[in-house]
């Protein structure tokens, strides 16, 4: 029997009109606002949220969430076809942290390390005592972001 792989466009078809929910308010419109840029820019996103919490970075957390999803997008939508685009936003508590990763299409492309937004990503996460790595792994870009709750 025969598979169909879908396309990550029909995929994001499939999907229209969705929202994410965590019990952190504001990172919930952080979520749903990127959701809704992302589709007008034909990128299928996927979350698993429902873990992320207010923790005490408080409003740095929306920050540096929404610049890592920025990034993510513009590297997306600059390298990759529309067939072809897609972000998936995983979160999870652990060990007295929270731990965010953001895996997005990117072909052939470097990340610019030194970008602005990038700079003042990383430094809203050393203010928080936070982590953050940039990694392409083939035709994938990822975000790791880890943030301490206490």
């Amino acid at each position: 029997m025969a598979v169909q792989k879908l396309d990550a466009i029909d995929g994001m078809n499939q999907r229209q009109n969705k929202c994410f929910f965590t019990s952190y308010p504001e990172m919930n419109e952080v979520l749903n606002r990127f959701t809704a840029e992302a589709e007008a820019d034909d990128i299928w996103t996927s979350a698993e949220v429902q873990e992320l919490k207010e923790n005490r970075s408080g409003n740095r957390l929306c920050q540096i969430v929404s610049m890592a999803l920025d990034t993510a997008k513009s590297n997306c939508v600059e390298t990759t076809p529309p067939r072809g685009r897609y972000i998936r936003i995983r979160c999870r508590d652990m060990q007295e942290q929270t731990l965010i990763k953001i895996q997005y299409s990117c072909e052939d492309r470097m990340i610019r390390e030194f970008d602005k937004g990038i700079i003042k990503m990383r430094d809203l996460i050393d203010s928080v005592g936070g982590y953050l790595k940039f990694q392409l792994d083939g035709d994938k870009g990822i975000i790791k972001i880890a943030v301490p709750d206490n």
